[in-house]
């Protein structure tokens, strides 16, 4: 893979201590509190480990060996978003739709949104040690959960219309993307983020 056009650079890392919904099935709730920002994050094929201050390492809940991972099939691994994207969201939905509140691993700056985009293609991550290929890159599918969260709706509450029109919105890289690192490296700040060209 050679790199293609510039997607942005790293603005900010995060983990997801925990899983973000919560609660018993048709009263699930959204919960941005186990989100963790992380000044690095080391990546290999299992998904994501966030190194804290102090040097604590938090183990991503998409990490495989999470013991609640939500990457079973070991395909979600990692995750990104732009900051272009978070100014669309809230336009479009309010103030409490923050950089990062979707969960994603990697949030980017200094490019276009994301939203629209054909990343199929993969995307590179430049690091200072490694070029780090993500590939099985496709959109993060909304779930109702975080689209009640966006509406600021009570969990549990109908699937109606509204909602359903938001989950089409969300959808389209408008949650951002998911793939899979193939190279153990640690991203960091200030790291750039291309778009593969074969």
């Amino acid at each position: 893979m050679r790199q293609g056009r510039l997607l942005g650079t790293v603005a900010s890392l995060r983990v997801q201590r925990e899983p973000l919904k919560q609660g018993p099935a048709g009263q699930r709730a959204y919960d941005p509190s186990h989100i963790v920002e992380v000044g690095a994050v080391r990546v290999d094929r299992d998904g994501a480990v966030g190194l804290a201050e102090g040097g604590e390492e938090v183990l991503d809940v998409h990490n495989a060996r999470h013991p609640r991972t939500r990457d079973r099939r070991g395909d979600r691994g990692l995750s990104l978003m732009s900051d272009q994207d978070y100014v669309w969201l809230r336009e479009r939905f309010g103030e409490h739709l923050t950089d990062g509140v979707a969960g994603e691993t990697i949030t980017l700056r200094g490019g276009e949104p994301l939203r629209g985009q054909d990343l199929s293609a993969g995307v590179l991550i430049e690091t200072r040690d490694a070029v780090v290929p993500l590939t099985n890159v496709r959109v993060a599918a909304p779930c109702v959960e975080f689209t009640r969260y966006v509406l600021r709706r009570a969990p549990g509450s109908p699937v109606d219309e509204p909602v359903r029109a938001t989950l089409e919105e969300l959808d389209h890289g408008a949650r951002g993307f998911v793939g899979v690192a193939t190279v153990d490296a640690v991203v960091s700040l200030g790291d750039r983020v291309f778009l593969a060209h074969e």
